[in-house]
């Protein structure tokens, strides 16, 4: 299926959205915000499934429908109202100035108050007459009210939740499992037994709600068995270079559910992301407090042992991040969680495009440390063998090296998918002449120089070829 690609977002709730989505399904995204999670619902329901995706702040909508219209998801549907406790009224939003999360509860010192419409899920549903099999829900601080106009749904339907829930407001919890349904922490799969569970917590929690008589599916055995598993302190390597600090973390098959325990400064800003199987599967800037306290987790799906590596960049002179520990806990899948899992016809398990990557990647090159790129880039070229940025960089890679037909190659093939003319010829020219073929590099050469006249590097260097004896006019 074509489209958007699929976001880093949250990549926690992607994977259980995987495990219990089907094609055809109806999905409910309450707080579809600019979509971060909507293009993930689509692909997975296919053409014949339904995404509703409810949004209140105008603001948000119109990103929204850009990305619905734009990428032609015709199966799914905006809803521009808070979803509340009924229908039909208009209730305060506060437009928030820092961040594009507007609430209905929480405002900052600069937050505009605008008026928005109501719809209450079951109004919504005696419309439709399509229950959804999955609702996630995100609307900072709002999700009780929703669940209150939502008890015709919770009560005949019983989907599954994905809740945000915030720790000081555990009216969520005790509405779902007061009406039979069981929880887990969607970053541990751990059980959540009562509601003091969520003391001493993040300040938010994602909790994955699914009514008891879902565990009696065959599929969904794995969280009676995720949920008496522990984390296990495990051995990572760390590698140092430039900004940028690596921890490759050893993975077993099935779900992994990994915290990363470290040292550093609460205002550093920093640039995270995880790559899996050749993939970026979370992405995250911001500052060091954010992301790191009181560890940074994550949970990733593969079906083979694998290697996940946490790449940290610091985005100032601020030292580099120390790792002081790492915890993981394996679930093991069997043949029926799995299938639910492996769908690489409607989206890759590993989340977002090659593109996310590139920082890294670069600092490899710009730090001298082929080594790197070569272990982390391997598993990338296999997903996109025709990426053209990538191949340049592994040209760049092999000419430090010194493998310089390879590096020749592979400069190639970047111009051939459409690289930058300029630096692709000008990199070929460079190893062209190493290699000793100067006419081949002279002409390299005059091609940089016809996409960039007067770059002074180039121009030197059809100087040195010039005096290298070359004889192509």
């Amino acid at each position: 299926m074509s489209g958007p690609p699929i976001s880093v977002a949250e990549q926690h709730v992607q994977l259980a959205a995987r495990h219990f989505i089907r094609r055809g399904d109806a999905v409910y995204d309450v707080g579809a915000n600019r979509g971060w999670l909507t293009t993930s619902f689509w692909k997975l329901v296919g053409s014949g499934g339904q995404v509703s995706c409810f949004e209140a702040s105008p603001r948000n909508i119109q990103i929204l429908q850009s990305l619905v219209t734009s990428n032609a998801m015709s199966s799914a549907e905006i809803v521009g109202a808070a979803v509340y406790t009924k229908s039909g009224i208009e209730i305060q939003l506060f437009e928030n100035s820092f961040s594009n999360t507007d609430s209905i509860y929480f405002a900052d010192d600069q937050a505009k108050i605008i008026k928005v419409p109501t719809i209450s899920l079951d109004d919504y549903l005696f419309c439709t007459r399509r229950p959804p099999r999955l609702v996630k829900m995100d609307i900072e601080g709002a999700e009780y009210d929703a669940l209150l106009g939502a008890e015709t749904l919770v009560e005949k339907h019983r989907p599954v939740f994905l809740l945000e829930m915030r720790k000081e407001d555990v009216r969520p919890y005790e509405f779902l499992t007061a009406r039979g349904y069981i929880a887990y922490n969607l970053k541990s799969f751990d059980l959540v037994r009562n509601a003091s569970a969520f003391e001493g917590g993040g300040m938010v929690e994602d909790i994955l709600f699914v009514h008891r008589t879902e565990l009696d599916r065959s599929e969904n055995s794995f969280l009676k068995v995720a949920s008496e598993q522990k984390f296990d302190r495990t051995s990572y390597e760390v590698v140092q270079f430039g900004k940028t600090t690596l921890c490759h973390i050893p993975v077993k098959s099935g779900i992994s559910c990994v915290k990363i325990f470290t040292r550093g400064g609460n205002r550093t800003g920093l640039s995270c992301s995880v790559l899996a199987g050749g993939r970026c599967i979370v992405r995250s800037d911001a500052d060091y407090f954010l992301i790191c306290e009181p560890n940074l987790s994550f949970t990733l799906y593969s079906s083979t042992a694998d290697t996940a590596t946490l790449c940290m960049q610091v985005l100032t002179d601020d030292p580099l991040i120390e790792i002081i520990g790492v915890e993981v806990k394996a679930i093991p899948l069997d043949a029926s969680a799995s299938r639910h899992l492996d769908v690489l016809d409607i989206i890759d398990p590993f989340g977002a495009p090659v593109a996310e990557i590139f920082p890294v990647l670069d600092e490899c090159i710009n730090q001298n440390r082929p080594d790197i790129f070569d272990r982390l880039a391997d598993p990338i070229v296999k997903i996109e063998p025709n990426n053209p940025r990538l191949a340049y960089l592994s040209g760049m890679s092999a000419a430090a090296q010194g493998k310089l037909e390879d590096a020749s190659s592979l400069f190639d093939r970047s111009l051939s998918f459409g690289f930058d003319s300029f630096w692709g010829q000008f990199r070929l020219a460079h190893v062209l002449k190493d290699l000793g073929r100067i006419a081949e590099a002279r002409e390299a050469a005059l091609a940089a120089q016809r996409a960039s006249p007067h770059n002074p590097d180039n121009n030197a260097l059809l100087a040195s070829l010039a005096e290298s004896g070359s004889h192509v006019p």
